[in-house]
């Protein structure tokens, strides 16, 4: 499963959350993703508040910036079958 750290209102978010979604689409459907919505915890606003978005797969995470290259190579060894 894949974890999503975002905030309402986040362009940067938006745009990752777009990537994010295209590149299951394509490589690996039916992967489950967990949107989290920081501004609800203290503490993932301390941890992730200047960080997002992050994506997370365990306990790898691959933080903003990142564009479609980077996060191909952040997916692919932890979700193609």
């Amino acid at each position: 499963m894949i974890r999503f750290y975002t905030t309402l209102g986040c362009h940067l978010c938006e745009d990752a959350w777009a990537l994010l979604t295209a590149w299951l689409a394509e490589h690996a459907p039916g992967t489950e993703v967990a949107g989290i919505e920081i501004s609800d915890d203290p503490e993932l606003v301390s941890r992730y508040g200047i960080r997002i978005p992050v994506v997370s797969v365990g306990e790898d995470e691959l933080e903003c910036p990142f564009g479609a290259a980077e996060l191909d190579t952040f997916l692919s060894p932890r979700l193609r079958r």
